[in-house]
């Protein structure tokens, strides 16, 4: 059992999701890759302890490389916002082109080729920017947060072929979690949530 560090001192002092000030009210939790480190306000995991820097994928604060933005877009669908409030709030702080950015960079380390991610996301052809709508943003949204869910908990080979493994969950029937994100933003939103209270 990984005893559990002090607060770390470099652990940032407002949450980079929501904006809150939990200070050292942050939640930690013992996962398989390391000690994670989560806002109480949001929930938001926003600083990571690994136990071996050299096998896991994220060994710093936020969700996705240092995209911060891409981030923040992986944490919208988890806060009360309406539809509109969500698509609005992602074109004010010009949050979709480093979403859809990073759509494709998890699809390529998930091995799953452009045009299969393609029509995941709901296209036949690369969208542009001014392309994507609610539905769109969702999938990019919820694909964020289960590769922050993922590399948070598992070591970086894990994550990246767990998409595509055979499941025993009840969820997935014995079936791959990819073949859940097939259905549409349903499944996506389903494989999130599963994660977020399972592993």
């Amino acid at each position: 059992m990984t005893t559990i560090p002090d607060f770390p001192v470099d652990c940032p002092d407002a949450c980079p999701y929501c904006g809150q000030e939990p200070g050292v009210d942050y939640e930690a939790q013992e996962v398989e890759a390391g000690v994670a480190y989560s806002c109480t306000a949001c929930h938001s995991i926003v600083y990571f302890v690994p136990k071996d820097p050299e096998t896991v994928d994220l060994s710093r604060r936020f969700a996705f490389e240092e995209d911060v933005t891409a981030g923040r877009l992986a944490q919208g669908c988890g806060h009360a916002l309406s539809d509109e409030e969500f698509m609005a709030d992602a074109i004010k702080k010009n949050l979709i082109p480093a979403g859809l950015k990073a759509y494709f960079k998890i699809m390529q380390r998930w091995g799953i080729g452009e045009e299969e991610a393609l029509v995941l996301l709901g296209y036949d052809h690369r969208p542009d920017v001014t392309e994507i709508g609610i539905d769109p943003l969702k999938r990019i949204s919820h694909t964020l947060g289960i590769y922050h869910a993922l590399h948070i908990r598992l070591s970086r080979e894990s994550a990246n072929s767990w998409i595509k493994k055979p499941n025993t969950a009840e969820l997935f029937k014995g079936r791959p979690a990819l073949e859940l994100l097939k259905t549409g933003t349903l499944g996506f939103e389903s494989v999130r949530i599963y994660l977020a209270e399972t592993l």
